[in-house]
């Protein structure tokens, strides 16, 4: 059963109570002030649907697959404030989705890279980042997740 949360030509974002995850698709080249506000009302999606449904354990899934290449400062941003803000919210498995163009693979990289320094430093625990090159691989990643990782 999934739900549409967000619907833009730039971006799709919904909740697929059956993993549980909120998932969310990048399509094209996104300007910076979109990708920036569109990736926080993924967040606020991912906030209310875990308040909504009383979830302990709720998914992060980002679908690059589409996306173009991504600002430097945007690549920057996420991998510094936003890495943080989804800790805040309890995101503990995050599942990407390999973008085809090689300059957005590096921004994904990236992420995963910051993901793991954070960890290394002892600013957030407890989150693992894998890549897929589909969304139903990363879906059942996660769902293996929630059976093994938190019985």
């Amino acid at each position: 059963m999934t739900k549409q949360l967000i619907s833009e030509p730039y971006l799709t974002c919904h909740f697929d109570a059956t993993v549980p995850v909120v998932a969310h698709c990048w399509k094209g080249y996104v300007k910076s002030e979109m990708f920036r506000s569109g990736i926080q009302r993924c967040l606020d999606e991912y906030t209310k649907v875990k308040a909504a449904g009383k979830l302990k354990h709720l998914h992060w899934l980002c679908n690059a697959v589409d996306l173009k290449v991504l600002h430097p400062a945007d690549s920057e941003w996420v991998n510094s404030d936003f890495t943080r803000q989804l800790y805040q919210k309890g995101v503990r498995r995050i599942a990407m989705i390999i973008p085809k163009d090689v300059f957005a693979q590096m921004a994904t990289t990236s992420f995963g890279q910051a993901i793991d320094k954070k960890q290394q430093q002892g600013e957030i625990t407890d989150t693992i980042v894998q890549y897929f090159d589909c969304e139903e691989k990363a879906k059942q990643w996660l769902r293996q997740s929630v059976a093994v990782v938190y019985p």
